[in-house]
């Protein structure tokens, strides 16, 4: 009855080979599994043993493997045994023992005292390194051969990455004593020297009633652990995970490790949304091509049978003994084809009735063979040292996400240990980026600093991080959600920042802490500078700012009687004042040297004995008060040149006056405030307002070590005996608080961003000025660490989420009394200086040099008609005008009626004369009326 079942599949390949193949001799491979375990056992059983006889001249010639399988109850020493010696009585070559402890033990036994290969691909906590020397010389020891790997290693792999994530306190759950005995290294770490610190906390998991393992679980979760390590079997563990959740420790609090190397065949969909840094070890990778090929092989062959799996995804489902059992298959099919080139196997029917007598001559051989030959596999090339383990895989530890779920975040291989291969990006993370910082719990040194780092304000007592608020830890937050990391926020021992003894080149601060390994991380108000970039690795800047001056916000000047003066800078109305002379003085000039600004002052008399100017000196003034006055004169230039000049200057005037009159309402309805300071400049020009920094931090290093003059002598003030301890002090709120109780008689230089938020809160305060340099905030790590790119491409993330927005914004204007000064500003009017106005002043100088030239003609002509006239020489007039023109005092001149020529004519009778005479003027009146205005007439 019951060996039917159990030999059907042994049947239908047995006639299938016998039929179609026509195979002389079969050697017969048993496998004896537990009752309930995965039906993926004996397909890939079943599947490895066809595969194998396909290969060509992989097994010996003639030679065709035949599967035979039989299903016992787990512990149960008496089936086991039945089971045992049912397989040698079929002539089998090896046999493949269960899971289940008890009967593979029992198994065991029988096949070393008949020397029939025994083939496990359950974990053997009995390593061939710790047998005795007697034992290690029986040939029974080697008639055995394990294919899973070695346990030693693999708890040696779960150590370094333990001491990799720098945990200080573990908690282990297991269910079974050999789960336990796995974990022992860990235990063990506890003695070491250097780990004295380290504390292990160890659960066992029992079910316990309907609470099943919540009683247990809730001891952790009131303990409050936070880096648990899990041993169990497959089967419970998502229950476990399940009832974690429930009771609140699958958080992002948590690290979880999970030793069991099938724990991604079970579905963390429920988990992924918790945040929870969960830790998986895989040693089948569903992307190699051989296993991919394999299962698509395995399920198109029970397609062909008729049978439909019972899974959807092959590969996420295949569990470690499945794919053992494929490989260990090849490997007895490798060693048997190499076996054959010296021996002639021949299998041997066995009987357990003889009392353990008799043995099968070859076992011994094929096992050392299976122990010396090299074959890949699913699992990863078997290979097995000079003690017949398997020391030599790999794994792929696993992470997960949000999105996709799990991924591979590294790879352990021996000689190597863990490399950091990177993973697809969640939604969260960083596409393509390698990340060292991933599941790991990082320290993250800063100091306080408003806004930047504060203490919570509660009436709670708050421990850990929730002891901090502020920007920094807000942006630590959003990094280690980007970046998968867990972190610790601790303060800075010695409150420095970090700089460097000139003495002994020691540093001090938060770079002291990083340097010296106290610190993964630090993330403050941390300038980067030159001599801590060779120091440390700074990111790419998260704040751009640069050193400013906060001083007293400017008070409301009193009421001045010159105030009127306000509109224009001094500069103005001196220029303004020096035009009013040069057109004054110009038309003046013009009016001297212009023929057609001098007219007859009797119009009566047709021969005057004198011509006239209006444009005397104190005309010409008054008449240029009266254009600027816009009120004008009783007289107007008739020449073309004084008439530009003065209609120069009228446009002059309607610009001036109009920005005189729109400045003086902006200044009267402004808040004049005084300004004692207005810019670095201003303070180095005084002592009576000291200044000061912070000694010695960046912004002290920048003036000490600046080569501009202005700073060069800020610092020599400020570094002076005399000076050095008043203004120096210890931190940027001692500065404030100085700034405000001297009460204008000191200025504090520090960083603008730290300005704006105090300027926000403290309403007596302001800003001086703009930046006197600029630079940057960055995140500092150690050199080698591998954060840096990973925190820069970070940063862009969160630059282009607008994080630092948001952050700038709740923590500068809105939090912690921000947005109160808001209402305050006050509105002044600037003065209008030559900068403004200088456009204006030049037309009017290009229109003085204009007229000067139009009366430079005007004379010219004017004198050269007068030569025509008068017969005299063109010269002549000339002398003769510049000489009365020069002549200051004139405000008229004779006129010159008669030429000279006819002073020197013949002599005449007293009637020819008076006839002459009659003649000569009405000739020469005519033709001075013909070349005069006539409104002049007899000039």
């Amino acid at each position: 009855m019951m060996e039917d079942p159990k030999l059907i599949l042994h049947m239908i390949f047995l006639l299938c080979l016998r039929s179609v193949c026509g195979i002389p001799q079969a050697f017969t491979v048993g496998a004896i599994f537990d009752q309930g375990t995965d039906m993926k056992h004996d397909l890939m059983f079943v599947n490895a043993v066809k595969n194998v006889n396909r290969i060509p001249g992989f097994l010996p010639p003639g030679v065709t493997l035949v599967p035979i399988i039989q299903k016992i109850p787990k512990e149960d020493s008496l089936a086991a045994e039945q089971a045992i010696c049912h397989m040698l009585s079929k002539d089998v070559v090896a046999v493949f023992g269960p899971a289940c402890r008890t009967n593979s033990e029992h198994i065991k036994s029988v096949c070393d005292n008949s020397e029939v290969p025994y083939i496990q691909t359950r974990r053997s906590l009995k390593s061939p390194a710790k047998l005795n020397e007697k034992k290690a010389k029986d040939s029974s020891v080697y008639t055995s051969i394990s294919v899973h790997p070695d346990p030693a290693v693999l708890s040696n792999i779960f150590v370094d990455l333990i001491l990799r994530y720098r945990w200080k306190e573990v908690t282990l759950l297991f269910d079974t004593n050999e789960n336990l005995q796995e974990m022992e290294n860990i235990l063990e770490l506890t003695g070491r020297e250097n780990m004295k610190e380290f504390n292990v906390n160890v659960k066992r998991l029992m079910k316990i009633g309907d609470e099943e393992y919540r009683p247990v679980l809730k001891e952790i979760a009131e303990a409050q652990g936070e880096n648990i390590i899990i041993n169990c079997e497959v089967d419970i563990l998502w229950n476990v995970l399940n009832q974690a959740q429930q009771i609140g420790i699958v958080t992002g609090e948590q690290n979880w490790m999970i030793i069991s190397l099938d724990a991604h065949t079970i579905d963390f969909k429920p988990f992924k949304y918790d945040y929870t840094n969960f830790t998986l070890f895989r040693m089948i990778d569903p992307e190699n091509p051989l296993v991919r090929s394999t299962l698509k092989g395995v399920v198109e062959e029970e397609i062909k049978m008729g049978r439909s799996l019972d899974f959807v995804d092959f590969s996420g489902g295949l569990n470690l003994d499945a794919a053992l059992i494929y490989d260990a298959v090849h490997l007895l099919g490798a060693a048997l084809g190499q076996l054959n080139h010296i021996q002639n196997i021949k299998p041997m029917r066995l009987s357990c009735a003889e009392g353990g007598r008799q043995f099968w001559k070859y076992g011994s051989t094929i096992v050392n063979y299976m122990r010396s030959v090299s074959v890949p596999g699913l699992s990863g090339t078997l290979k097995f040292d000079s003690y017949g383990r398997r020391t030599d895989f790999e794994l792929d530890v696993l992470n997960l996400l949000e999105t996709p779920g799990l991924v591979k975040m590294a790879k352990w291989s021996p000689g190597v240990g863990f490399n950091i291969t990177g993973h697809p990006s969640d939604s969260n993370g960083i596409q393509g980026e390698i990340n060292p910082m991933m599941n790991k719990t990082l320290v993250v040194t800063t100091i306080i600093n408003d806004p930047y780092t504060m203490l919570k304000e509660d009436t709670r007592t708050l421990v850990g991080n929730e002891r901090y608020e502020g920007f920094v830890p807000d942006m630590v937050k959003i990094l280690s959600n980007i970046l998968q990391f867990n972190y610790t926020i601790r303060i800075v021992t010695d409150g420095n920042y970090g700089s460097k003894n000139a003495t002994t080149g020691r540093w001090d601060g938060m770079i002291e802490e990083l340097l010296t390994g106290v610190a993964d991380i630090v993330v403050a108000d941390l300038s980067i500078t030159t001599a801590r970039v060779e120091a440390v690795e700074f990111s790419m800047p998260w704040l751009n700012l640069g050193i400013s001056i906060i001083y007293q916000k400017p008070k409301k000047a009193p009421p001045s009687l010159l105030s009127f003066l306000m509109p224009f800078s001094d500069e103005v109305w001196i220029a303004m004042v020096a035009v009013f002379f040069i057109v004054a003085f110009l038309t003046y000039l013009l009016g001297r040297f212009s023929p057609y600004e001098w007219f007859n002052p009797n119009f009566c008399v047709l021969n005057p004995k004198e011509v006239e100017s209006q444009w005397n000196i104190c005309n010409s003034i008054w008449h240029t008060v009266g254009a600027l006055m816009q009120q004008g004169t009783d007289f107007c230039p008739v020449a073309l040149s004084t008439r530009f000049l003065v209609g120069v200057f009228y446009f002059f005037t309607l610009i001036i006056v109009a920005s005189y009159t729109a400045n003086l309402a902006a200044s009267l309805t402004a808040e004049m405030l005084e300004k004692p300071i207005e810019s670095a400049e201003d303070l180095a020009k005084q002592t009576e307002i000291k200044y000061g920094v912070v000694y010695c931090g960046s912004t002290c290093n920048f003036f000490r070590t600046s080569t501009y003059p202005t700073y060069r002598t800020m610092w020599e003030f400020m570094s002076s005996p005399d000076n050095i301890n008043e203004v120096m002090v210890k931190s940027n709120k001692e500065g404030v608080d100085k700034v405000l109780r001297d009460k204008g008689k000191y200025a504090f230089m520090m960083e603008s961003a730290a300005i704006n938020y105090i300027v926000e809160r403290k309403c007596d305060l302001a800003q001086i000025g703009g930046n006197l340099d600029n630079k940057g905030y960055g995140i500092a790590s150690r050199y080698g660490s591998g954060f840096k790119d990973l925190i820069d491409s970070a940063i862009l993330k969160m630059q282009e989420n607008g994080d630092f927005h948001k952050l700038r914004t709740k923590w500068w204007k809105q939090r912690r009394g921000g947005g109160q000064c808001a209402q305050n500003t006050v509105s002044t009017a600037t003065k209008l200086g030559l900068g403004n106005l200088g456009g204006i002043f030049l037309v009017t100088l290009a229109g003085c040099l204009v007229a000067g030239l139009i009366c430079i003609l005007e004379l010219l002509y004017g004198t050269y008609t007068d030569a025509q006239e008068l017969g005299t020489a063109w010269s002549y007039e000339l002398k003769e005008r510049f000489g009365f023109a020069f002549r200051c005092s004139a405000f008229g001149r004779k006129g010159r009626m008669v030429s000279m020529r006819y002073k020197n004519s013949t002599r005449m009778t007293s009637e020819e004369t008076s006839q002459s005479s009659s003649e000569l003027y009405g000739s020469i009146k005519m033709k001075r009326r013909d070349s005069h205005h006539l409104h002049y007439p007899g000039w």
